[in-house]
């Protein structure tokens, strides 16, 4: 990128990525070239940079490694919170089904994890405290389970004690069959969610080809930096689903929060999220627990920085876009829009052509020229 009053070189990560950075504009007025040419610039200054990728156009990155959800990587279910996996199987969010599935993800948990089971736990007829002591013994690192065995373990779950010679120092003696009778055709649903190919190349490593599971995979690019390295992960087979591809960008983001606080090392990382609206909730309260807010809030102490780009600045809501203190504006369609930052000349900002745009930062502006960077120009020539 140049200055274009001087014609100067502009280089913006050293400024911006440093902190956060949003890059704003309408489809079609250069966000992309603008992005690429960042990553390029991080790539000759040897900083990481791991990429959500809604559509699979950074696949030709260079000196990229390319993962595509889906398909060579997928989520371990194991990593989904209950309310999480209840959203993604369709299930009911009530407090009943809250709380009996997580009695079934733990039972699967000791069988899996304690036990050496490839089957479920039966829990008529178990001691109580022994159940007890199987949990605690559980710690944070029994997180995997069979995710298939879900619906058999459900009825595992819905247990009693004997009507007529009750032992109240076990789990329970004889299954509630009027339960398992009315919850009948939920079990079943859940049978078809887990079996559908979605689901499967999701969360259940049902790719056809060799797969890896992400969590292994962002966790070693966490902790081994590599010269001009990249990470690029394709979710091109996300779109169209709704709430279920922000709550999969959100539960990624927590993961690589997770792993940077907790890793040895802490060289700079640029998250790098194209097309962010689509991710992010339209609702201030839903903010708190969000993956890619936690970064924005939490991730420059462990050197985390954040780089979005919008087709609007009012596709983040205000408590989101206060994260900013760097911003590119490409041309914008709403005279509104531009009167977020004061002092900007709303016809300057609607008027720019592909390849302009305005850098604004700590009150200032400078207009500036990105420049293709050669690969892309060789990737989208005719």
């Amino acid at each position: 990128m140049i200055n274009a009053n001087n014609q100067q070189p502009v280089h913006l990560f050293e400024n911006s990525l440093n902190q956060h950075l949003s890059i704003t504009g309408q489809t079609g007025s250069g966000k992309t070239t603008s992005t690429v040419a960042l990553l390029s610039d991080l790539q000759r200054a040897n900083q990481a940079a791991f990429i959500l990728d809604p559509t699979g156009e950074y696949q030709h990155l260079p000196n990229a490694s390319v993962y595509r959800l889906g398909d060579n990587c997928y989520l371990s279910a194991g990593r989904l919170t209950v309310d999480q996996l209840l959203f993604a199987l369709g299930l009911p969010a009530t407090s009943e089904w809250q709380m009996t599935l997580a009695d079934a993800i733990a039972g699967l948990r000791v069988a899996h994890n304690l036990l050496g089971l490839t089957s479920t736990l039966k829990k008529v007829g178990r001691e109580r405290r022994q159940w007890q002591d199987e949990v605690r013994s559980l710690g944070n690192w029994g997180r995997d389970y069979d995710v298939d065995l879900l619906p058999e373990q459900l009825i595992e779950e819905m247990i009693m004690p004997d009507p007529d010679l009750p032992q109240h120092h076990l789990l329970g003696q004889v299954y509630d069959t009027d339960r398992i009778h009315d919850h009948w055709a939920i079990i079943n649903h859940l049978r078809t969610q887990l079996a559908t190919s979605r689901f499967q190349k999701l969360f259940g490593n049902g790719s056809t080809s060799p797969a890896y599971e992400l969590t292994y995979v962002l966790k070693l690019f966490l902790n081994q930096s590599m010269q001009h390295q990249s990470l690029v992960l394709d979710l091109s087979l996300l779109q169209g689903q709704g709430r279920l591809q922000q709550l999969l960008v959100s539960l990624i983001c927590q993961t690589i929060l997770r792993l940077r606080l907790s890793a040895q090392t802490s060289f700079p990382v640029t998250v790098v999220i194209d097309e962010a609206h689509r991710y992010l909730p339209n609702d201030d309260a839903k903010l708190t627990d969000n993956g890619i807010f936690r970064i924005l809030r939490e991730g420059r102490k462990v050197n985390l920085s954040m780089l979005l780009t919008t087709q609007s600045p009012l596709d983040l809501v205000p408590r989101l876009r206060s994260q900013f203190a760097n911003v590119l504006l490409h041309r914008l369609a709403e005279p509104v829009e531009s009167r977020l930052w004061p002092g900007l000349d709303w016809s300057t900002i609607a008027n720019q052509a592909i390849g302009q745009a305005t850098y604004f930062s700590a009150g200032r502006s400078i207009p500036v020229k990105v420049t293709e960077p050669q690969w892309w120009q060789k990737e989208h020539s005719v």
